[in-house]
């Protein structure tokens, strides 16, 4: 049985796999403000109301209210920029989840799905879309190859106007989702699917969505995962094979931070506990958590956060923030920028370094990096520092 799994929005944002991040040069035409005239009232109105009347039902009572009221209603763009930037009121990323399953339904095709849809909410319509897939898939996902896994990322980035590397990542982090979605979070057994993937960088991208899935489900009273433990904080990462770790403990920091009540100096504490590569990934999970904060809590209050750390630790946290703030917000900087200016002053530099770095991954022309940096002032040239010459 698949109930309405409530997702937070945080999303695995190292620099070496699971960014969920990128457009290409083309900027996003959803990737507005909340007071953007592209924001639609009555979308919101209707989003907020199958969120709070579906939350502790089956699935399907989200995915039919979408179908109903809002895809048989208004085009997919006006409904993801209605509802960018909406975290205070419910969690954005669980119901873009849900928009992908209802969209694919439709549709039948993952391309088709992928043509219309964008990175809004950490990208969920990506994932939900996948879960949709393999839910009606009528054989195992045991008989699928890692072969025919990447053949079908790949040919969804091929009918996308979107980055395609970042489509294709985006395809293979909502495997890991689809994996726990169809096992009934499984997750060994999820975690056993992505190990199918040929290469390491796409297995930890599915592993990924799988350990994202594992740690923000599992304080669902309609969904629990039997994959974590109260009086263990960081199982199932003490249990696991050494080959997951790095995206388990980077996931973890999601489970530390909901069962504190984001209690972030006790977290900080819990992370130092690790060893140093584990401990690496769970202060980088930290900074990807302060996308939501951002927009929950406010820019001010997450810029502050990452100076809870010790000394070795504030600029990796600085860093992976940067990048969940990319992703959050669609590669829009303006709200980027406020947090590195609003950063500690030890941490301004690093943090301007980091939205250069990840403009460019963004695709970003090297004019575009010009004005984003400009806003950087004294750190301009610090932020430019990722500047290459075009080819």
């Amino acid at each position: 049985m698949k109930y309405f799994l409530f997702l937070v929005t945080v999303v695995s944002l190292l620099a070496l796999s699971i960014t969920i991040v990128d457009i290409n040069s083309q900027k996003s035409t959803h990737a507005k403000d909340a007071n953007s005239n592209l924001v639609n009232p009555t979308i919101r109105k209707i989003a907020t109301d199958i969120y709070q009347n579906c939350q502790e039902k089956e699935s399907v009572c989200a995915e039919n209210a979408i179908t109903q009221n809002l895809l048989a209603k208004y085009p997919v763009p006006e409904i993801l920029s209605s509802i960018y930037d909406y975290d205070t009121y419910f969690s954005c990323h669980a119901f873009t989840h849900f928009l992908g399953r209802a969209l694919y339904q439709k549709l039948q095709s993952i391309p088709d799905v992928y043509s219309q849809i964008d990175f809004t909410c950490h990208g969920g319509t990506y994932h939900g879309t996948i879960e949709s897939y393999l839910d009606q898939q009528k054989s195992s996902p045991q008989s699928l190859t890692g072969g025919e896994i990447k053949t079908i990322c790949s040919d969804s980035k091929k009918l996308t106007n979107k980055n395609p590397g970042q489509v294709y990542t985006e395809c293979l982090h909502g495997f890991g989702h689809a994996f726990m979605f169809i096992t009934n979070s499984d997750l060994p057994q999820s975690l056993n699917y992505c190990d199918k993937m040929e290469t390491i960088e796409d297995r930890e991208k599915c592993y990924g969505g799988a350990f994202m899935e594992n740690s923000t489900s599992s304080t669902n009273s309609d969904h629990k995962s039997a994959w974590t433990k109260p009086d263990d904080k960081f199982f199932p990462c003490t249990v696991l094979q050494e080959h997951y770790l790095n995206q388990c403990y980077f996931y973890q920091a999601n489970y530390l931070i909901m069962i504190s009540r984001r209690n972030y100096p006790s977290v900080f504490a819990d992370c130092q506990m690790l060893n140093k590569q584990h401990r690496i990934h769970c202060i980088l999970g930290i900074g990807a958590s302060l996308a939501s904060v951002s927009n929950e809590q406010g820019i001010e209050k997450a810029a502050k956060i990452c100076s809870l750390g010790k000394d070795d630790t504030q600029v990796l946290c600085v860093g992976s923030a940067v990048s969940s703030l990319f992703a959050r917000y669609g590669g829009e900087t303006e709200k980027i920028m406020q947090f590195c200016s609003l950063a500690a002053e030890n941490l301004k530099s690093p943090c301007f370094a980091k939205i250069g770095e990840y403009s460019r991954t963004w695709g970003k022309s090297n004019d575009e990096l010009e004005k984003i940096c400009s806003g950087a002032k004294v750190y301009k040239e610090t932020c430019l520092e990722s500047r290459t010459s075009p080819t």
